[in-house]
C-alpha cells in the first residue's frame, strides 16, 4: 500500500471520483464507507458523524494541551465579545472584496444560464433533426451529447467552488495575515485551487460553446471568469508557486 500524502486533501478540489491520489488520501479513507444518510446534511445520520468527529477533536486538543502543560478553558465574556467582533470584522471585508463580489456573480449567473435555459433543449432538437435528416450518425450525435455533460457537470462542481477557495484565501490574508509573496502559505495554496477551478470551467464553457454558439448565455460567463482569475492574480501573486502536497510533487506522481 501507498504512503498516505499529509495533507493532500487541503489543497484538493474534492472531486474524488476523478482524483488519482485517493488511495493516498486520509480524507477519503475515512469518508469512503460512509452511507447515504451520513453524507446528507438534511439527514440526522450527518450532524450526529460531525458531532462525534468535533468531539474526538476537542478530546485530541484537550491532550496535547496537556502534554504540554496548559489547559483549555471557556473564553470569557470579554473575550468572546472581541472574537465576535473581530470575527465579523473579517467576514465582512472578506465580504465586501471586489474578488468575493466577482465569483458571487459569476455562480449566480451560472444558475441562471443552466438551470433554466432552452439551450439544452435547442441542442437536443438540433441534433435529433440533423439525425433525421441523415447529416450525422446517433453515434456521433451521443458523443456531442456526452461532451456537453461533462462540460455542465465540470462547470457545476466548480460553481461555487471557486469563491469559497477564494474567500478562505482571503481569510488568511486580511485575518491571518498571510503575505501576498509568500508562495508557501494557505492563502497561496486556496487561492491556487480556486485558480486551478477557473481554467477548467474556462475550457468546460469553451468546450460548450464549440457546440452551443450562444453569444448572448455564454460569453458573459467567459468574461466573468476572465475577470475573477485577473482578481485571483493580482491579489495572490504568488499562488503559482504554491506546491500542492502530491499533486505538484514529482515525487508523489
Amino acid at each position: 500500500m501507498e504512503a498516505r500524502i499529509p495533507a493532500i486533501h487541503s489543497y484538493c478540489d474534492r472531486w474524488c471520483e476523478r482524483c488519482a491520489f485517493t488511495a493516498r488520501c486520509a480524507v477519503f479513507s475515512a469518508t469512503a464507507d460512509l452511507s447515504p444518510e451520513e453524507e446528507d446534511p438534511e439527514h440526522e445520520a450527518f450532524w450526529e458523524r460531525l458531532s462525534g468527529q468535533f468531539a474526538e477533536t476537542l478530546r485530541l486538543l484537550e491532550a496535547d494541551a496537556e502534554s504540554h502543560g496548559l489547559t483549555l478553558g471557556e473564553p470569557g465574556p470579554e473575550e468572546e465579545v472581541r472574537y465576535r467582533q473581530a470575527h465579523a470584522a473579517r467576514e465582512a471585508a472578506v465580504a465586501a472584496h471586489p474578488l468575493s463580489i466577482c465569483c458571487a456573480e459569476y455562480a449566480a449567473t451560472v444558475d441562471a444560464v443552466l438551470s433554466d435555459s432552452p439551450i439544452w433543449r435547442e441542442k437536443g432538437s438540433a441534433l435529433a433533426e440533423e439525425v433525421r435528416l441523415g447529416i450525422r450518425t446517433p453515434g456521433s450525435s451521443y458523443q456531442e451529447i456526452e461532451l456537453a455533460e461533462d462540460c455542465h457537470q465540470v462547470i457545476r462542481w466548480y460553481q461555487h467552488f471557486i469563491g469559497i477557495k477564494f474567500r478562505r484565501a482571503l481569510n488568511g490574508q486580511i485575518g491571518d495575515g498571510d503575505a501576498p509573496d509568500d508562495p508557501d502559505c494557505d492563502a497561496s495554496g486556496s487561492a491556487k485551487v480556486a485558480l486551478l477551478g477557473v481554467e477548467r470551467s474556462r475550457l468546460a464553457f469553451t468546450s460548450l460553446f464549440r457546440l452551443i454558439p450562444d453569444e448572448d448565455r455564454l460569453l458573459p460567463l467567459l468574461a466573468l471568469l476572465e475577470r475573477i482569475e485577473a482578481l485571483g492574480r493580482k491579489q495572490f501573486p504568488a499562488a503559482h508557486r504554491f506546491v500542492r502536497p502530491g499533486f505538484d510533487e514529482a515525487a508523489c506522481v
